[in-house]
């Protein structure tokens, strides 16, 4: 039964890695949802990156059964990055913008 929570819990690391980088680049991204195509901002995908990864670790706490300090530190670290991540999102898609408008303003 392990190797079954292992295997989903691997589906659900590396789907937040697109989500995650393309999120933290500032880029919109594709999100699960009704609407096929149309492309979530950086912020939502970096958000549902880490969901996805934050599953992967919860289902690693109990397969690998670690220590509720471990567990913790692994949270903590964790929720660092979603801070980086989430700053980094609005960082890269304010610059995106800025970049979009210049090249606009070009054009005419």
């Amino acid at each position: 039964m392990n190797y079954v929570w292992l295997f989903l819990s691997g589906l659900f690391a590396f789907n937040s890695l697109p989500h995650l980088i393309h999120g933290i680049s500032g880029e919109r991204f594709f999100l699960p949802s009704r609407q096929r195509h149309v492309k979530g901002a950086p912020t939502m995908n970096v958000l549902w990156g880490f969901t996805n990864l934050l599953i992967a670790v919860i289902i690693w706490n109990f397969v690998f059964d670690w220590s509720g300090e471990f567990f913790g530190k692994a949270l903590t670290i964790l929720a660092g990055g979603l801070l980086v991540a989430i700053t980094l999102s609005l960082s890269f898609a304010k610059r995106a913008e800025a970049v979009k408008t210049q090249k606009a303003k070009e054009e005419k």
